[in-house]
């Protein structure tokens, strides 16, 4: 359980003027050399900032001491956060209608802290098999209260007299937070700072407790889960997590293709349309944010698809056992957060999958950087505007999720709106009518597919539109089953949509009616359950192909070719009729295994099954 702040290894302030540009106006640092924060003012204020009144942006950064290595080995990383704020916009207008703007009087800065994941690492349980990275790739979230307290304080000082006697606030805030280090003194730890005098470090390893009355929930029940979050920080805007449930209402179905293209270890960039116009009034804002997307929001959809997408500690032996090539190296696929221009070289030399944003337009036409792009509107829903993914190879074609993600999809939205609307007396009522499968989705022809879109609400229509349309194979094959089962192919239909009955289940379980704490952690296991059982059958497949090929040729370990059949893409959850299904099987079986697999096969292309 986390109980302590991580340790900073640097606190910086950056400024952007629209007549000198971008500035790093203050700073303060262990180590010039490790934490060197050259460019952190283009991480720190990304392009679109202007037109939002406050932010906040996590990137990542290369440490100081890669030797002239081009390669970024992912244990040398640092995290940073920062908080960007602009002076009130609406105490600059003249007292007229006009919400016209002297921008030579905005003020934009950014307040931020780095965090060495080393150093977090030692905060975790020594006994552990491992650090539990997702804690790592969240530390320096814990301090965006505190430094959004400090930036306000600076940003009501009037003068330059004013804001370099603030600083003192600054040095303090970062004496407090600093990591020390008694015992390594060739890793130098001299603390330095711009406009600051030096200090020697005390030898000792300072961290700040909180309250100890603070509970706490952790979530080590489920099999994947390894954190444990203050519960003074649970609402919509503490932690990450939370991103989870606004990303699900923000891509819908797109969701699982995404989450598909990350057990790739897809290099995915999500890349944010910025909003037209220059700079908004505090009052405008606020009448959008519901609608408005801001890089934080980003920041958050990053971390939870590393969260759901990670592998479970039970199955991460099993996959070991499976003789899976490169383990250590894929068994996350580690979020960058966002980055800009400045970043194009640092992301260049980083080898294997990773999750990331960006701002900046101009770094879609970097192909070479990404293998996927997310593009999500920042004003979503207005004239139409809705997420897309493309792949880097084909810009102008958009991959859409599979028509059985889609009714996994508008299932899971729906036994959510049921546990979140109804109170304990209305459960069972209501899990009658939501746990029958075939009372959503009847298996005949007219009812899946086009008679389906008709059927839903105008919020179902948006995410019907995300999703590809079902073939005309299983359309065909639906309705022979049906006749030749006389209706009773609704059994099968139920058995298709296990885990998303589980996770109604789940939310029912709870002992008042599900909060948000109680959603996220069960949306949290339900990804975790689909990718424990997408490699489980896996596994099983590699283990039976392997004795298949002993018995056959005496040789341990074969690199035979793997089958995969229609009925087994239905056990791992994936859709039979669905080539992109099949080729993410195809893939997956490369990337984790190095084998080559054979989807479908004959009977497959013919419906036969």
């Amino acid at each position: 359980m986390v109980t302590e702040l991580p340790p900073i290894s640097a606190v910086f302030l950056c400024k952007f003027d629209v007549h000198s540009g971008y500035d790093l106006h203050w700073y303060k640092t262990n180590n010039d050399h490790l934490y060197d924060l050259k460019g952190v003012e283009f991480s720190s204020l990304p392009s679109g900032l202007h037109s939002v009144s406050s932010d906040t942006i996590m990137f990542a950064r290369q440490k100081g001491d890669m030797d002239g290595d081009d390669h970024v080995s992912k244990d040398k990383l640092l995290y940073g956060i920062s908080i960007f704020h602009q002076n009130k916009l609406d105490d600059q207008k003249n007292g007229t209608t006009s919400v016209s703007v002297d921008r030579s009087c905005v003020k934009m800065y950014s307040l931020g802290v780095l965090i060495d994941p080393v150093h977090v690492s030692l905060l975790q349980d020594m006994s552990a098999d491992s650090p539990w990275k997702p804690r790592v790739y969240s530390a320096c979230w814990q301090y965006r209260k505190e430094l959004s307290h400090l930036l306000d304080g600076f940003m009501l000082c009037s003068g330059s007299i004013a804001e370099k006697a603030y600083f003192s606030k600054f040095d303090a805030f970062f004496d407090k937070h600093k990591y020390r280090l008694a015992y390594e003194p060739e890793i130098g730890l001299e603390v330095s700072s711009h406009n600051a005098k030096i200090n020697t470090p005390k030898m000792t390893f300072l961290t700040n407790q909180p309250d100890p009355s603070s509970p706490t929930i952790s979530t080590d029940e489920l099999t994947s889960i390894d954190m444990s979050i203050d519960a003074s920080e649970y609402d919509t805007e503490s932690h990450l997590v939370f991103g989870l449930e606004t990303m699900l209402e923000v891509l819908g179905p797109l969701v699982y293709e995404i989450w598909k293209l990350s057990l790739l270890r897809k290099r995915i960039l999500f890349y944010m349309v910025p909003e037209n116009g220059s700079v908004v009034s505090i009052q405008e804002e606020q009448r959008t944010e519901k609608s408005l997307l801001k890089v934080q929001d980003m920041c958050k959809f990053i971390y939870s698809l590393s969260l759901i997408s990670s592998i479970p500690k039970k199955l991460k032996r099993q996959l070991v056992k499976s003789d899976v090539k490169n383990m250590d190296e894929i068994e996350f696929n580690l979020p960058f957060y966002n980055f800009c221009i400045n970043d194009i070289d640092f992301v260049k030399n980083i080898s294997g999958g990773f999750l990331a944003c960006t701002t900046d337009q101009i770094l879609l036409e970097k192909r070479d950087l990404y293998d996927y792009c997310v593009r999500i509107p920042s004003n979503l829903g207005h004239g139409g505007a809705k997420p897309a993914i493309f792949s880097s190879q084909d810009a102008s074609t958009s991959i859409h999720a599979t028509h059985r993600d889609l009714e996994a999809f508008l299932l899971v939205k729906q036994f959510i709106e049921a546990s979140t609307a109804l109170g304990d007396a209305e459960m069972d009522t209501s899990r009658a009518s939501f746990t029958s499968m075939s009372s959503l989705i009847t298996p005949v022809v007219s009812s899946v597919g086009q008679k389906r879109a008709s059927q839903t609400t105008d919020g179902d229509s948006y995410y019907v539109e995300l999703a590809e349309k079902i073939s005309l194979q299983e359309m065909i094959w639906q309705g022979i089953s049906w006749w030749a089962t006389a209706g009773e192919s609704s059994k099968e239909i139920d058995e298709k949509y296990t885990l998303e009955n589980a996770l109604f289940q789940d939310l029912e379980e709870a002992d008042a009616t599900p909060d948000k704490i109680d959603i996220i952690i069960s949306l949290i296991g339900y990804f975790q359950r689909k990718t424990d059982r997408l490699f489980v059958s896996l596994i099983e497949l590699m283990l039976n192909e392997d004795s298949d090929a002993f018995n056959e040729h005496g040789v341990e370990g074969s690199s035979a070719t793997v089958c995969i059949h229609p009925h087994d893409m239905l056990e791992m959850g994936l859709d039979p009729y669905s080539s992109t299904d099949c080729k993410l099987l195809q893939e997956l079986v490369h990337v984790w295994w190095g084998r080559d697999a054979d989807v479908g096969g004959v009977c497959a292309r013919m419906c036969c099954f």
